[in-house]
């Protein structure tokens, strides 16, 4: 669970500028230009500063000193701090730290604390200049402004990382802020809240690189020292002790030494007291209590801790109620007696509650399922615990969180109501009905078809199905799919979003293939040469500012257009409308959409794609499109207004920039949801872009690129409101036709034709009848020809016809398709390494027959040397590990797989895999060496040596003890101690985090 939003060191120093600033009487504060002229193309200080900085003359050199600090000063704060050292003067600020003038000393330090605030490669250099003794050095002096930035200069330094932290702590940085705290009445107000900030900056989490409890130790009786007596103390000061105290307390023997201070009553006090962060930060607090020994547990529930979070959970503010839900699921995983403790409190009605409320946002519905499903985890142990939890909702509630967004969420539901169904008792035929009357059985089937997440269906899918299988028989037919999650950035392993539509606005220059996103929808548009204007109107004369000057402050569009759009006189309605064009098509981002829409100007422009003026017909195709390209509500003003059938009919005609135009508008609109995309449907908007693509010599080669792109469009996958296969299957040999023989297109336009391809077989029937027209080989040859996207989008495409029925992925290894992947696997480009793993997990996860054949293609080392390479970005090694788990799943039923999987380094790759920063990575790498264990066989103690040989005992124990993740053990944990309790007993030593 993240924590709410806290100030970040930009942000403070930035909010710090506004004190009274050292500076020279003869020189007043610069305005925006004159501080933008203190920079020069080349990204350094100008010389006259620099050279004045370097003066002997003192006030020169002070005069130079300010208008660096200033720079720094103003917002955006980063803008000036790379010139000033590219500029060589941080080796002379630092020094300025030691001068005997106070104003001096004063200005460096504010500008060392603004360089410190940087990235790390910024903040290094300040930090290899020598500032930190300095800083440190600076603290007893008797200027309250002086103390205060060095103080912020340290806060800085020591929360970039963990090297700078233990530099600052190495120097003496701890002593200045603890003094301060430990005899507050001997510094100014402004000190206290810095000196708790500066903590909480040394204190923040990095896992497994914590300050030591040595250090901890000292810190400890000052703060909650300084805890209780908060009389004159403002909420801000005591929230940053607050969540100092909390970093330190996730260490168990550092919270047992803090509840011996008996502070515990004075942090409840606060949870329900005091700004919503002070209380957000209290219960998270309180919660490293529960979540360490069962002894701190049983201190917080005597303290009333329970209670507090009864009030908690209905608190206005969603991150205190999340916080709340954690700290609950904390008790639901303690020790038995403590369990009831929390049943007797009124929790588990309250809990359930949480989860159930549709009008509650996700995280705390989350956390709230976790506490839930903690509960079913002691009850599988202590089945007396059952009656109580079916009568507190907890079955309608588990079929409720199927539903998340979350992975987690629904993950744990469908364990949970797994191991409850497992327990033999009276009540599971209770169970069973409650479960079916809470929609349970259409939400088990959504969860293994994965219509509510858009990813394949990995051990929950498997899960559900085996709860089908077993109590509800008649609901058991199998349906296996493959959709990929968010792709991988190159550059630095972050996600990109995938698309919840497919839609794009057009700009000036040529028409660039639309990116999904869903963000921001990006811009393309017809060549310069082929945009309808007026003789007297060029587009040279438009810059932004006059663009701007179109829209009024109340967002409207200027009076002197709208008249002139409404006028009888051609020209002036001409460029009228050619005005607003250029505002959708060259102004601000979106800017001009809503300002047109409350103008009113809508049905009129709707209204020109029937006029028998071919210019006005464009224009207006032109903004249709682009206003298209806004929001749902905004493209409903031009649906409402009659687009679609105007769109429709404009095709017919001959010129081809507006054949284009109408295209693009029409894939806005069926891009944007069901219904619009029906109604395009229904109006023939299918069979505009599949008689392009049917004779594409009968067409201009533009409208080859954009007739795929606009079926990706109608496309889009919206889980229960796919096109079904009546439209689809006229789509299918249309298709295939022109991917297996496309005339001379680019490779973006292939790709479009692709992606369309691999949305359609998404439905089991409808990849059949794709397999069956032949296309196969052309698409697995296509996965290793054109670009990397082309690439990419073929790899998708074939690994849905993997993720069908047997037949489909037979017709896939018979086409070479393992052979291909095998080259994939081992591509350049991370995403293309991702999605060809993933196609190797479905493969994996099929029949016996397969998944030889796939060990006989040689992926299972391929597959291995991804997941041991550290310097692999992380959802290629994720996804090469659900291979191997799918692998190992199958080695329940084989034996004989038994030994290929050693020989082939499975045991080593899954002892690794646990070190992944990936909650899945983690789980799926244990719970795969536990059955793998568990196999009665000759080759057990072999695996056992071969992960003891792996580092494998202490990999398990730092999943157990949270020390790769930074969060509570749950069921990986609980798994990680029952590996080493049943097979490495001298390892198992339990600690709850």
């Amino acid at each position: 669970m993240s924590a709410p939003t806290t100030t970040t060191f930009a942000e403070r120093f930035w909010s710090m500028s506004l004190r009274a600033q050292p500076a020279d009487e003869d020189w007043e504060d610069a305005n925006e230009d004159e501080l933008d002229s203190f920079i020069t193309a080349e990204q350094q200080i100008i010389p006259s500063i620099v050279s004045a900085i370097h003066s002997d003359d003192h006030r020169t050199r002070l005069i130079a000193t300010i208008k660096i600090r200033r720079l720094l000063q103003r917002p955006p704060p980063s803008v000036g701090l790379q010139p000033v050292i590219n500029s060589g003067l941080v080796p002379i600020v630092v020094e300025m730290l030691s001068s005997e003038n106070t104003r001096f000393r004063a200005e460096a330090a504010w500008i060392v604390s603004n360089i410190a605030s940087g990235t790390y490669e910024q903040t290094s250099t300040v930090v290899y200049a020598g500032a930190i003794p300095k800083l440190v050095a600076l603290f007893p002096t008797d200027d309250t402004d002086i103390q205060e930035t060095a103080l912020w200069a340290l806060g800085n330094i020591g929360g970039d990382c963990k090297q700078f932290r233990d530099m600052v702590v190495q120097a003496g940085g701890l002593k200045p802020p603890l003094d301060v705290l430990d005899a507050p009445k001997d510094y100014e107000e402004k000190l206290w809240n810095t000196a708790s900030w500066v903590l909480s900056c040394y204190l923040t989490p990095r896992p497994g690189d914590e300050l030591e409890l040595e250090v901890t130790s000292q810190m400890i009786p000052v703060l909650t020292k300084f805890l209780r007596g908060t009389e004159e103390i403002g909420w801000d000061t005591i929230k940053y002790v607050v969540k100092a105290l909390e970093e330190i307390c996730a260490n168990e023997a550092a919270a047992e030494l803090t509840i011996k201070t008996g502070m515990l009553p004075r942090l409840l006090e606060f949870c329900t007291e005091g700004s919503p962060d002070l209380r957000y930060n209290a219960i998270r607090c309180v919660g490293q209590f529960t979540a360490g020994s069962e002894d701190s547990t049983d201190a917080a529930i005597e303290a009333g801790f329970l209670q507090v979070l009864k009030a908690c959970i209905f608190h206005d503010l969603s991150t205190i109620r999340e916080s709340a839900c954690w700290a609950a699921s904390n008790v639901a995983a303690g020790t038995l007696a403590q369990v009831h403790t929390l049943l007797d409190a009124g929790l588990l009605s309250i809990l359930a509650t949480v989860v159930r409320d549709k009008q509650e946002v996700l995280k705390p519905r989350n956390e709230a399922t976790w506490a839930l499903a903690n509960l079913v985890n002691t009850a599988v142990d202590h089945p007396e615990l059952i009656n109580p939890l079916i009568e507190g909702g907890c079955i309608e509630a588990l079929s409720d969180a199927m539903t998340f967004h979350y992975f987690n969420a629904q993950r744990l539901a469908v364990q949970s109501l797994q191991k409850i169904l497992g327990i033999e008792l009276r009540s599971q035929s209770k169970v069973i009905e409650l479960l079916k009357a809470a929609d349970g059985i259409a939400r088990l089937r959504a969860l293994r078809d994965g219509r509510y997440r858009n990813n394949r269906q990995s051990e929950v899918g498997r899960t559900a199905h085996e709860i089908l299988k077993v109590h509800y028989p008649d609901f058991i037919k199998r349906a296996r799919s493959l959709h990929l999650q968010n792709p991988i950035t190159e550059q630095d392993g972050t996600f990109t979003p995938l698309t919840n539509t497919a839609k794009t606005i057009r700009n000036s220059g040529v028409m660039d293939p639309p990116i999904e996103t869903t963000v921001v929808k990006e811009l393309g548009s017809p060549s310069p040469q082929e945009q309808p204007v007026d003789e007297n109107s060029e587009d040279s004369e438009f810059d932004e500012a006059e663009l701007e000057s179109f829209i009024t402050t109340e967002q409207q569009i200027i009076p002197s257009i709208v008249n002139a759009i409404h006028s009888d006189d051609r020209h002036a309605r001409l460029t009228a409308t050619i005005n607003i064009r250029r505002l959708l098509q060259k102004g601000p981002l979106h800017a001009g959409v809503q300002p047109v829409i409350n103008s009113g100007l809508v049905p009129i422009v709707v209204e020109m794609l029937s006029s028998e003026d071919t210019k006005f017909r464009a224009e207006a195709a032109w903004i249709v499109s682009n206003i298209a390209a806004g929001t749902s509500e905004q493209t409903s003003t031009v649906v409402d207004a009659g687009a679609i059938p105007k769109l429709v009919a404009m095709f017919s005609q001959d010129e081809i920039s507006i054949q284009d135009s109408a295209l693009w508008a029409l894939g806005n609109i069926g891009g944007d949801s069901a219904r619009f995309r029906d109604m395009v449907v229904e109006a023939g908007g299918v069979k505009l872009a599949l008689d392009v693509l049917d004779a594409p010599k009968n067409y201009k080669e533009k409208l080859w690129h954009t007739a795929p792109w606009v079926l990706s469009s109608y496309l889009t996958q919206r889980p229960g409101d796919e096109l079904g296969l009546e439209v689809t299957s006229r789509i299918i040999p249309i298709l295939t036709k022109f991917i297996h023989e496309p005339p001379t297109i680019s490779w973006d336009t292939l790709g479009y034709a692709i992606k369309a391809l691999d949305k359609i077989c998404n439905d089991e029937a409808a990849a059949e009848l794709t397999v069956a027209t032949g296309i196969l080989p052309r698409l697995v040859k296509l996965c290793t020809e054109g670009d990397f996207d082309l690439q990419e989008s073929a790899i998708l495409c074939v690994g849905q016809f993997v993720a069908g029925s047997e037949a489909s992925t037979d017709a896939t290894i018979e086409a070479g398709f393992l052979d291909v992947l095998k080259h994939c696997i081992g591509h350049q480009v991370a995403r293309i390494r991702e999605v060809a793993c993933v196609a190797a997990s479905n493969f994996a996860r099929g029949s016996l027959t397969q998944v030889h054949a796939l060990l006989d293609a040689g992926l299972l080392p391929v597959l291995v040397t991804v997941v041991r390479d550290r310097h692999e970005l992380q959802r290629p090694r994720k996804e090469a590990t659900w291979a191997l788990a799918d692998l190992a799943n199958k080695a329940l039923v084989d034996l004989e797989l038994i030994d290929p999987l050693i020989e082939g380094g499975c045991i080593e790759a899954f002892s690794d895999a646990m070190t992944s920063e990936d909650d899945r990575t983690q789980s799926l790498a244990v719970q795969s060496l536990q059955k793998l264990l568990r196999i009665e066989s000759r080759s057990q103690n072999k695996v056992l040596e071969l992960l003891k040989a792996a580092d494998g005992t202490a990999r398990l124990r730092g999943v157990r003890d949270g020390r790769y993740r930074n969060n509570r053990g749950t069921d990986v944990g609980r798994t990680a101690h029952k590996i080493l309790k049943d097979y490495y007993p001298d390892f198992s030593k339990r600690a709850r985090v």
